[in-house]
């Protein structure tokens, strides 16, 4: 099931966009940030945007999705601080886990780990190819949503 459309190329989100579920609450897909190839000046009013949407009184979770082939960059790192800073409730989604082999997914978690501190229960890992990792996902949103 598609619920939007995507882009390989990083960075066509531009806007805030609502997906209303079941009528009772919202998938918000907000503005990307780091390998968007688009001006500064884009970045900087992405920023804005998403500053906006997190200060608003909504309750809301927020998943940062981080491809698991790379480090977290300097951009990730002041992402996931300033969600602790606004003391917003995230998870971490490694997605892209069907790219690296079990082997080359443990090298590369250490690898992480050297930027990044997180516990088993704060990530999940994803596949958007194979779907792997979406019941667990789907599980805990179902879960939040009940509290």
């Amino acid at each position: 099931m598609k619920l939007a459309r995507t882009s390989k190329t990083p960075g066509r989100t531009q806007l805030i966009n609502y997906f209303l579920i079941n009528d009772e609450f919202y998938i918000v897909d907000l503005p990307g940030y780091g390998f968007a190839k688009v001006p500064k000046e884009m970045k900087k009013q992405w920023g804005q945007t998403m500053e906006r949407y997190i200060a608003s009184k909504r309750k809301k979770l927020v998943f940062v999705l981080l491809d698991i082939r790379r480090v977290p960059s300097d951009e990730d790192i002041e992402m996931l601080e300033w969600l602790e800073y606004n003391e917003m409730d995230y998870k971490i989604i490694f997605t892209k886990i069907d790219k690296l082999s079990n082997n080359e997914r443990a090298k590369q978690l250490k690898a992480i780990k050297t930027r990044l501190v997180f516990e088993k229960e704060d990530v999940f890992f994803h596949s958007s190819l194979t779907n792997k990792g979406r019941d667990e996902i789907l599980t805990f949103m179902e879960e939040k949503l009940n509290n």
